[in-house]
């Protein structure tokens, strides 16, 4: 059986780049005024709430695996969205380019109308056409190669 499978850091754009850059610069300013004014309880709440933060953007992965058979979409750690799709479920698919901003108000897990998006980044991506009237748009870094693969197992 033929599988493609992409796995993606759901937080990897420049733009969340920036974000955890301005995170360890407010992290090292909390840290030095702690170490020259003493630590507060502020200061350490506001370390570890740094830290996880820096975890979330680290750690998030977006996994994704079709098959001939089903189209599976997981999120890790915590399993926020795990789902799985079969071909008899799904009216149509299309590799697309969309406008996450435009279209979904930015990247990550968005829910807008009949439709969710999982868009770590970028502007390409595999979107699903459910039977139900709902749509599911996937984000890809892979677009060509995917499409490749749909049009391999004739979807």
């Amino acid at each position: 059986m033929k599988i493609f499978t992409e796995s993606q850091r759901m937080f990897d754009s420049t733009f969340n780049k920036i974000i955890i850059l301005l995170v360890v610069a407010l992290l090292g300013k909390t840290l030095y005024t702690g170490f020259t004014d003493g630590f507060q309880s502020m200061s350490y709440f506001s370390v570890v709430i740094l830290f996880l933060c820096i975890a979330l953007f680290v750690f998030f992965r977006v996994h994704s695996e079709i098959t001939s058979e089903a189209i599976k979409i997981r999120i890790t750690p915590f399993n926020v969205f795990n789902k799985t799709i079969y071909w008899n479920e799904v009216r149509k698919v299309e590799v697309v380019q969309y406008s996450a901003i435009k279209e979904y108000g930015g990247w990550g897990y968005r829910v807008r109308g009949k439709g969710k998006a999982i868009n770590p980044s970028g502007d390409k991506g595999l979107k699903i056409h459910l039977k139900s009237g709902n749509h599911i748009l996937l984000g890809t870094r892979k677009a060509d190669e995917l499409a490749a693969f749909l049009k391999e197992i004739k979807r």
